[in-house]
């Protein structure tokens, strides 16, 4: 029977260690959705007609969009 304390810790690495692998696909599903999203707009898409596909608000597509063109633009 292993001992409780290190079978406790390594449940605890383990855990951190998807916990970081979920965040690092999480990160690149997002960059993956605004890409997409800019794509969308400059065909000419709306922010409304975007937002739904999007599963935001119109104000946060336009939000996204802004803040994308200005980190391009840096």
């Amino acid at each position: 029977m292993p001992d409780p304390i290190t079978a406790r810790q390594q449940r605890v690495a383990e855990l951190r260690a998807q916990l970081g692998q979920a965040a690092e696909q999480k990160d690149a599903w997002e960059a993956e959705r605004n890409r997409l999203i800019m794509e969308l707009a400059a065909l000419g898409n709306s922010n409304r007609g975007i937002a739904p596909h999007a599963r935001l608000s119109d104000v946060g597509v336009g939000k996204l969009i802004q803040r994308e063109r200005a980190s391009a633009s840096e």
